[in-house]
């Protein structure tokens, strides 16, 4: 079963690759003598073809609007990113710069106390020397 799988996928490949070379190798002219054949009629190489193709083209339509819509909010939603990225790292010094200030207020008060602590162990040692 699997070997059957297996051949109908290499057939598949081969047949498409044969189409493929095949396209390649023809120009318009050509495209247009095989319209008319059962074998090329599955497939529409871009020949107006009355209503078919208009609805073609209204699809495309369509789906060119969304495309444009969808890159339009990919857009925004990089800006969006951009923006937060620059409000985060602002905030981020922001916060380093209360933080440096909330270290150095605390290492004042704790010089001013230990240079308090010092002097009163000198005037205590100044004391039991006597």
């Amino acid at each position: 079963m699997i070997r059957s799988e297996m051949r109908g996928q290499a057939n598949r490949k081969f047949h498409i690759n044969g189409l493929a070379n095949l396209c390649t190798s023809l120009n318009v002219a050509d495209l247009v003598a095989f319209k008319g054949s059962s074998s090329m009629e599955a497939f529409d190489f871009g020949i107006p073809n009355g209503t078919a193709t208009g609805s073609r083209d209204s699809e495309l339509k369509g789906l060119q609007k969304e495309h444009e819509e969808k890159d339009m909010k990919i857009q925004e939603l990089k800006k969006q990113i951009e923006l937060t990225k620059c409000r985060l790292e602002k905030k981020k010094k922001e916060v380093t710069e209360e933080e440096r200030g909330g270290f150095n207020s605390l290492s004042k008060k704790y010089n001013s106390l230990r240079e308090e602590y010092n002097a009163m162990m000198v005037a205590g040692k100044l004391r039991k020397s006597k």
